[in-house]
């Protein structure tokens, strides 16, 4: 018994030694009301595809905030978007705690997604995971996501992730570098972001993201503002699941031997791609 007290007591003082408390105080969930503004393009399976993404996060109280996001675009041929919502508590010098709900879609096809939130703030890295469930024209299953934010200096962030949705995996990796701050604006950055996974649903993406709000690091917006945009990536997470160009149950290309029939709205819609 003291034998595993003492490996125990090791171990979380390896990991208090390798997660150090932030450089700054504890302060409101969100610092004040702001917003962000992405403009991206690139390729998604093979794909062209351009999107613009927006966000507006505001404080409920001291302990609480909530944030409002939206997504645009196109994805050749069609027109792709969605929007959700997260209500989350946060202490920026510990970590976030939330709900989220989402719709999303590409073209006639459609996804929603229901699940919770969570953050871990360290001084160099952040831990983050969400979980939850999806139905609509995508496989009616869990998906979860696991991505670790990695803080090279305040302004510079490379991130690293584990994606699963319906069965399917994707790995993704991305850099975000905060080039400039606007007095009185808010900030600029530059970012990229890619991604491999499992039936060919692969993904690249690079664009510019504008913050407005107060002057401050890349580091303090991520924990004292806004929660990541989830629609784009969830988008993207889907996609090989929502890529055909003819409605779902439209008996177009990709379906071997059979002709059309009635709308569908079955959990297998849409769902498609090689093997």
């Amino acid at each position: 018994m003291d034998a595993r007290r003492r490996l125990t007591r090791a171990i979380l003082g390896l990991w208090f030694l390798l997660s150090p408390a932030p450089a700054w105080s504890d302060g409101p969930a969100v610092s004040a009301v702001n917003g962000k503004l992405d403009l991206q393009g690139g390729d998604s399976s093979g794909t062209g595809i351009g999107m613009a993404e927006g966000s507006v996060s505001a404080p409920l109280g001291q302990y609480f905030g909530i944030q409002l996001d939206g997504a645009l675009g196109k994805r050749d041929p069609r027109v792709v978007g969605g929007n959700s919502g997260h209500v989350f508590w946060r202490n920026p010098g510990l970590g976030l705690a939330g709900i989220t709900a989402e719709r999303a879609w590409i073209g006639s096809q459609f996804f929603d997604r229901f699940g919770v939130e969570t953050e871990y703030y360290a001084e160099l890295w952040t831990l983050a995971g969400s979980a939850g469930y999806q139905n609509g024209f995508a496989p009616h299953s869990l998906y979860t996501k696991l991505d670790l934010r990695i803080y090279a200096a305040d302004d510079l962030m490379f991130s690293l992730g584990v994606h699963q949705t319906g069965g399917r995996y994707l790995g993704r990796g991305g850099v975000e570098w905060q080039a400039g701050t606007i007095e009185g604006v808010g900030g600029i950055a530059l970012f990229a972001d890619g991604g491999i996974g499992t039936h060919g649903n692969d993904f690249i993406l690079a664009g510019i993201r504008f913050y407005f709000g107060e002057n401050k690091s890349l580091k303090r917006r991520h924990r004292e503002d806004d929660p990541p945009n989830t629609v784009g990536s969830d988008l993207l997470d889907n996609a090989g699941f929502l890529h055909s160009s003819s409605p779902a149950g439209s008996g177009g290309s990709g379906s071997g031997g059979g002709g059309g029939g009635g709308p569908c709205h079955g959990p297998s819609c849409g769902v498609g791609g090689p093997g």
